[in-house]
């Protein structure tokens, strides 16, 4: 059997631990929610006036490549839109006439001086699809 002596220490060491463990509790309650640091990182948008043509140009890949003539397109871009479906056949075969060969896509560009010394990433998203229902 325990004395109430013995146990009366075992009460205040319970009582401490448990102001103990309050404390900074009750502080953090009183500070503001956590907030992360501000990200170095920049997003400009790429997708306005990229340089399009839907055949295959040699040479194409140099910077002081001439594509004056090409299409000026937004991205998202789809390069047969205009062309799918133009035949439909009845026969589950699907589209006939599209276009399937090589097309080229360029875009010029100079990046702002204040990011001149730092790393560039270019990071091409996927298009997100909606979902489809089943």
């Amino acid at each position: 059997m325990i004395s109430s002596h013995e146990s009366r220490p075992i009460r205040l060491s319970a009582a401490a631990l448990i102001l103990v463990l309050a404390l900074p509790h009750a502080a953090l309650a009183q500070s503001a929610p956590y907030a992360p640091p501000a990200s170095p990182r920049a997003k400009i948008n790429f997708d306005l006036n990229w340089k399009f043509i839907r055949q295959d140009v040699a040479g194409a890949e140099a910077p002081a490549f001439d594509d004056a003539a090409w299409a000026t397109v937004s991205t998202p871009h789809t390069f047969n839109d205009v062309d799918s479906f133009r035949q439909i056949i009845s026969h589950s075969g699907g589209d006939r006439g599209t276009y399937k060969g090589l097309s080229w896509y360029r875009k010029h560009f100079k990046l702002p001086a204040k990011y001149s010394g730092h790393e560039i990433f270019l990071e091409f998203e996927a298009c997100a699809r909606p979902a489809t229902s089943s």
